[in-house]
């Protein structure tokens, strides 16, 4: 009993000599490491404090004082943000080849979604080679995007007319929902030639239905989850984030991987359709030499992943608050259409019968003379820096100072 006593009054000490040293070790390696400048971090949260709910507005912030390239340490893991439209440039453009990883969270280690995605795979990838020029050759070329000018056309008719009958009938008018279930259908013709989502009923939200898990999908996708910030305690999955999303990526495999023996029978019983959708495509992609490693896997991560990209970044506004307002914990007074929008809708009296074509629609207008070519942007598709954090695969030096990660 004599020698407990002492030992518990050591005890803590100890453990914060033990997490002093860890504390200043780390500071001496970001020195070492030669990062930009930026806040003095506090032992284990880093700087998270300084970020708030706003980040773009804590980020702006701090870069009045610390410049516009900064090293900012989130938790456990130290990211560089370049917040100047120069620093940008350099990051995106002049060094895109070492800047263009990725950092992976901790949802994409679902059925080792990293490994045959073409948004976590490194550039030097085979396998992300082949995925991105499927996806140029394929899905966003000019001919196949005139081909599909028709089907753009008959999606946002139905969603007019729609929009139409509600005003008329006097029926409140959701325009995240409806825009939602238009860019899920327009995208799901494109892969399989059929609809999900029923505008009639408001797009079924239910738990089973394919809506309902990618809404419920990107909802939990948008949870911050402190496995990102503590790599070290990822195993652990305190939040449980991980088995909710390997849940719903389940789900969805499984209603893809439906879709997908299905039109190979179909395929097998008719032979080649003539006109071929974009499954179509990946599936006589598939046996060619090019497609190495298009296992089925390769092809539900691909068709999992532009289902749940596009629906919420394409042409639905910038980010998740355009899809389902009730996800951002909005109120229902907010989410009900005004009296003013009410009244303008209901004394609509002409609707137009054809929706005309924007002036682009089927050939791509040219990049700027100052862009970089799409050989050059590094990953075949348009750059977020906000969305997804830039993975350093090399050393760099972007304006003044650039360390290992960013």
């Amino acid at each position: 009993m004599e020698l407990e006593l002492p030992l518990l009054y050591y005890a803590p000490c100890v453990l914060a000599l033990v997490l002093s040293s860890v504390y200043l070790l780390g500071l001496f390696a970001d020195r070492c490491r030669n990062l930009p400048p930026g806040p003095l971090p506090f032992p284990v949260i880093g700087n998270l404090l300084s970020v708030s709910a706003l980040p773009h507005r804590s980020l702006a912030r701090l870069a009045k004082r610390h410049g516009p390239v900064m090293a900012l340490r989130l938790g456990s893991v130290t990211t560089v943000v370049a917040s100047s439209a120069t620093a940008a440039r350099d990051v995106l453009q002049r060094h895109d080849a070492a800047l263009s990883g990725r950092s992976i969270p901790d949802g994409a280690h679902v059925f080792a979604h990293y490994t045959h995605s073409m948004g976590w795979l490194p550039t030097s990838n085979p396998r992300w080679r082949a995925l991105r020029k499927v996806c140029s050759a394929e899905l966003f070329a000019p001919h196949r995007l005139g081909t599909n000018q028709s089907l753009r056309q008959d999606k946002v008719r139905r969603l007019v007319s729609h929009v139409e009958q509600l005003a008329h009938g006097g029926m409140p008018i959701i325009v995240g929902r409806l825009t939602f279930s238009t860019a899920l259908n327009l995208l799901s013709s494109t892969i399989f030639s059929e609809d999900v989502a029923d505008l009639d009923s408001g797009g079924d939200d239910s738990v089973g239905s394919f809506k309902g898990i990618l809404t419920e999908l990107n909802a939990t996708v948008g949870i911050p989850n402190v496995s990102d910030f503590f790599p070290e305690i990822a195993r652990l999955d305190p939040q449980g984030l991980r088995g909710r999303i390997e849940g719903l990526f389940e789900r969805m495999h499984t209603m893809i991987d439906d879709r997908i023996e299905r039109r190979l029978r179909e395929r097998a019983a008719a032979g080649e359709p003539p006109n071929k959708n974009f499954l179509d495509m990946l599936l006589d992609y598939r046996g060619t030499e090019d497609g190495r490693g298009f296992d089925r896997q390769t092809l539900l991560s691909l068709i999992s992943c532009r289902d749940r990209h596009e629906c919420r970044d394409g042409g639905m506004g910038n980010g998740r608050a355009a899809i389902e307002p009730k996800i951002h914990g909005e109120s229902s007074q907010r989410a009900r259409p005004s009296a003013g929008l009410q009244a303008g809708c209901g004394g609509i009296r002409h609707w137009p019968a054809q929706v005309p074509p924007s002036h682009h629609q089927g050939n791509l207008p040219d990049p700027p003379s100052g862009a970089a070519p799409a050989s050059a942007r590094g990953r075949g598709h348009n750059a977020d820096p906000g969305r997804t954090l830039h993975g350093a695969q090399g050393h760099t030096h972007c304006g003044e100072r650039v360390g290992d990660r960013a």
